[in-house]
């Protein structure tokens, strides 16, 4: 049988990387959504830069802009739909990013339970066995004083201690053996 305090360990050794991998989500999903916050402001700034260079653009075909003026334009537009391409990778990669802990999050929920199953199984399985050990010693304790006080046989001892008749015990030996095909 396993060591009570291993699986102890064991248990809180997965509760406790199942709340870093919690924690480890809940900031992943707060930086997702500041990411999704920020697309409509950049998707803004995107057209609006480039509203602004067709207006340069049509400005400087009429002779009334410069070409410094339309290079700049043109690099705040680049710059903007930059900013909001890398705001969309970014995003998709928190998209992964989530998913990915959320199937860890799974396994180390099934390897708490399982831990948490282990641990209660082994205590049970240990305090059944001291029950046992007990109850056989208190048993053993009181037929040997019903013994000594002149009492009758082991089996009606056996009868005396569980309410029941020698006879009975006789039928169930009986119906036992019948029923299994082994025995007398």
């Amino acid at each position: 049988m396993q060591d009570l305090k291993a699986l102890k360990r064991k248990y809180h050794e997965a509760k406790s990387e199942l709340l870093e991998t919690r924690t480890r989500l809940a900031d992943l999903q707060n930086k997702q959504t500041e990411f999704y916050n920020r697309l409509p402001a950049l998707e803004r700034k995107r057209d609006e830069a480039a509203k602004v260079k067709r207006g340069v653009m049509e400005r400087y075909v009429l002779g009334q802009a410069s070409e410094e003026e339309l290079e700049r334009v043109r690099s705040a537009l680049s710059a903007a739909e930059t900013g909001h391409k890398e705001s969309s990778e970014m995003l998709d990669a928190y998209t992964r990013g989530i998913k990915a802990l959320e199937a860890e999050e799974a396994a180390l929920v099934q390897r708490l339970r399982g831990a948490e199953h282990e641990y209660w199984y082994t205590l049970s399985e240990s305090l059944a066995e001291k029950a046992a050990a007990a109850a056989r010693e208190v048993f053993l304790d009181a037929h040997a004083a019903k013994s000594l006080a002149g009492g009758g046989s082991f089996n009606d001892f056996v009868a005396h201690v569980f309410g029941t008749s020698v006879d009975e015990m006789q039928r169930r030996r009986q119906k036992l053996t019948e029923g299994h095909g082994i025995g007398d």
